[in-house]
């Protein structure tokens, strides 16, 4: 909750202190300290978000898709050698956040986030061979751009049965060397430009996904805290909360939530909500229990 309406801890007390209604939610008698609520954040681990988003996401059908990643810079400050000055200078350092995203829907199927200078291509390879090795995921179109070409990469995506559309960059030959997706894919781009361009370019759709959590964070894309377990929470709990706004959105195009569904959950007890979130009670359970 802090994270999706952009509070420090201290603002977060504050914040419940104001809004006993929320605290009775919560399921809270008291409000907690902000050392309170810092403890019991570091309690959770970071598998918990990752299942969590997981659960989202579960019963989302994978369509066309993209990937792309993005920074967000941190407190701390990094040393880097200016070449033109001679000397050592700092740097604000930041935190990359690798993402794959559904074209249709604009939901995030996964991520990584990793260090600022870690590859591009590399980690996208880690996760798709998850979602090969999940046997769950079945692919069309896979754009992404040229910092992703990569043979394996195109392997992966015709493993589950997509078509990959990567930007070549200049140098790029056609040579397979193993890989006939490859091979297929740099002729298309050399036969048919316009045909493979406009492909390619459905990628933009991602910007959408990797922006939101940049908005979401404020501060122009910053995160507030200062330890990398910490950041790396918080970067997951953006990417969960931008999952369940497309979700729910996906939801109430498709009239499966309406207003009545809204106001039943509101009314949800703190027991009920808990006992969703670990699997023990399903969502019409849910609203019927919130209804009575």
């Amino acid at each position: 909750m802090m994270e999706e309406i952009h509070l420090t801890y201290c603002i977060m007390v504050g914040h419940l202190n104001g809004d006993r209604p929320m605290l009775e939610k919560l399921g809270l008698a008291t409000v907690p300290a902000k050392s309170t609520i810092h403890r019991a954040s570091k309690r959770i681990p970071e598998l918990y978000y990752r299942q969590m988003h997981f659960r989202v996401i579960a019963s989302i059908v994978a369509g066309n898709i993209a990937g792309d990643s993005s920074g967000f810079s941190i407190r701390r400050f990094i040393p880097w050698f200016s070449v033109k000055k001679n000397a050592e200078k700092l740097k604000k350092g930041w935190r990359k956040l690798h993402i794959i995203i559904d074209i249709r829907i604009r939901i995030i199927l996964d991520y990584r986030i990793t260090h600022a200078y870690r590859g591009d291509a590399p980690v996208m390879v880690d996760i798709l061979k998850d979602m090969v090795n999940s046997m769950y995921y079945h692919i069309g179109d896979a754009c992404f751009d040229s910092a992703y070409i990569a043979r394996e990469i195109c392997n992966l995506i015709s493993k589950m049965g997509g078509t990959p559309y990567v930007k070549p960059k200049s140098n790029t030959t056609a040579k397979s060397k193993g890989s006939h997706s490859w091979r297929k894919m740099v002729l298309e781009f050399m036969k048919n430009r316009t045909q493979f361009d406009t492909h390619c370019h459905q990628r933009s759709i991602v910007e959408g996904g990797v922006c939101r959590p940049q908005g979401a964070a404020g501060r122009g894309g910053s995160l507030c805290s200062r330890r990398t377990s910490t950041q790396n929470r918080e970067l997951a709990v953006q990417v969960i909360s931008y999952n369940i706004d497309m979700v729910a959105r996906k939801a109430v195009e498709d009239g499966r939530l309406t207003k009545d569904h809204f106001e039943a959950m509101a009314k949800a007890k703190p027991e009920d909500i808990r006992a969703y979130l670990d699997g023990r009670f399903t969502k019409s359970a849910l609203m019927i229990t919130a209804a009575e």
